[in-house]
């Protein structure tokens, strides 16, 4: 009996989300371009929605015109994932949360989702959402839907034919292959000194990211939300009226059509396909604005102030503000931008994680790397700051970092090593020789 219910109750287990915020989540996360798209295509297929001009279209060309126009058509990573499922033998409660789960992949392919609250929020078991990620994880490209570094590798070296339990294993120990330990790590592990040495020179063709440069710049970045400062210092948020299309339904035609009895059931599906497609965009502003609101306001120093008062908001921290989920977050401000003063800015650019300053401060990571630019273009050429030596100003200063953080900022910034920049530096002073000539002296 016991049994029997069991099987009963994971038959009738479905997502707790309904087609409609299914809809509403999935507009959520397209940018702009992609939604103007998606709305045209609507509108082909139903009658009744009408398409208007943005209220305050500008005399350029609009978003759409802009995407009919991009040279390279680019598939989002969700949407290239979603296809991919559709071919895949699922469960139809599997197809529905990782088609969900598509919504939460940053740009470079890891999986950005708190498993028990990503459960709780769709009404099934955290064995379902690992189920769900285990179908992303084999779509292409490899290593999509990693949650760590750790597994973004451990997904590569298992394509490549390594079996999952040695991988696990060596990647355990990545530090002593790296050093060249292998013939204490041979031992102790019980893999052959040749496969540890094999695994090494694997190691070094893995990518750091699942994904890279899957969105080349060919589409058009536009702005979502504007905002402006006034003279008296008050800063004001608002959505861009310059992109997105006013929606209505026709009233005409379906006052028309209801009075046909023949074409009163499509004319209502339609009807319905066309309320839900105006809601969810309205929901997408909505949520958008408040969103960036609450940006704003914790950031308004960086708006009045200057770059270096960025302060550290991660997007658990403004879910909780907003009693939103950290995924709607994600999903807001994947891909949106902020306009101030004719800069556009990616609403990502304004959350991160901070790092501890003090006691009991914190500084954001944006305002480290700027400091860390600005000692660099302060140092004196002969003689650049390694990036020991940076840890320990910033230490001084009372910033807790480590060198591989140093070392990621500088990365992150396109700056060179110490060792690259102190030759850059010898090559610049040294003198101009031309071929086939000698310096003389006078």
């Amino acid at each position: 009996m016991a049994l029997k219910s069991t099987l009963s109750m994971k038959q009738t287990q479905t997502l707790a989300l309904t087609p409609q915020l299914r809809q509403s989540l999935a507009m959520l996360r397209l940018p702009t371009v992609d939604l103007v798209e998606q709305i045209h295509t609507e509108a082909l297929e139903n009658p009744l929605l009408v398409i208007g001009a943005p209220p305050k279209a500008k005399d350029s060309p609009s978003a759409y015109d802009f995407a009919l126009n991009t040279v390279a058509e680019t598939v989002p990573l969700g949407e290239s994932i979603r296809r991919q499922l559709a071919m895949m033998s699922l469960s139809a409660l599997t197809s529905d949360i990782a088609n969900y789960l598509t919504g939460d992949l940053s740009d470079t392919g890891y999986l950005e989702t708190d498993i028990a609250e990503t459960a709780q929020t769709l009404g099934v078991t955290e064995d379902d959402i690992e189920t769900a990620i285990q179908a992303i994880q084999s779509c292409e490209p490899t290593g999509v839907g990693a949650r760590n570094l750790t597994e973004c590798l451990l997904l590569q070296i298992v394509e490549k034919g390594v079996e999952r339990d040695t991988a696990e294993k060596l990647l355990d120990h990545t530090p002593q292959i790296l050093n060249s330990d292998w013939a204490e790590l041979s031992e102790v592990l019980g893999v052959p000194n040749e496969q540890i040495e094999t695994f090494a020179a694997l190691l070094k063709t893995l990518k750091p990211e699942p994904v890279t440069n899957h969105h080349p710049d060919s589409r058009p970045l536009v702005a979502d939300i504007v905002v402006e400062i006034g003279l008296d210092r008050r800063i004001s948020v608002s959505l861009s009226e310059n992109y997105l299309p006013d929606l209505t339904i026709d009233s005409d035609l379906l006052e028309q059509a209801k009075a046909d009895a023949k074409a009163r059931e499509y004319i209502e599906t339609q009807y319905t396909r066309a309320q839900n497609l105006i809601r969810a965009v309205q929901y997408r502003g909505e949520t958008l604005l408040r969103i960036a609101r609450a940006i704003v306001a914790q950031q308004h120093r960086f708006f009045i102030d200057g770059t270096h008062h960025m302060t550290p908001l991660t997007r658990r921290d403004l879910g909780d503000k907003l009693s939103l989920h950290p995924s709607t977050i994600g999903r807001a401000i994947a891909g949106k931008n902020l306009e101030l003063d004719g800069t556009l800015y990616p609403l990502s650019f304004f959350l991160g994680a901070g790092l501890k300053k003090g006691m009991t401060g914190e500084v954001s990571a944006y305002v480290v790397q700027q400091t860390i630019r600005q000692m660099i273009e302060q140092e004196s050429p002969d003689s650049p700051l390694s990036d020991d030596t940076i840890v320990k100003k910033l230490r001084a200063d009372g910033v807790d970092i480590a060198r591989r953080t140093v070392a990621k900022y500088r990365g992150c910034m396109n700056i060179p090593s110490s060792f690259v920049r102190r030759k850059i530096a010898a090559a610049q002073q040294a003198p101009h020789r031309s071929p086939g000539h000698r310096n003389h002296l006078n």
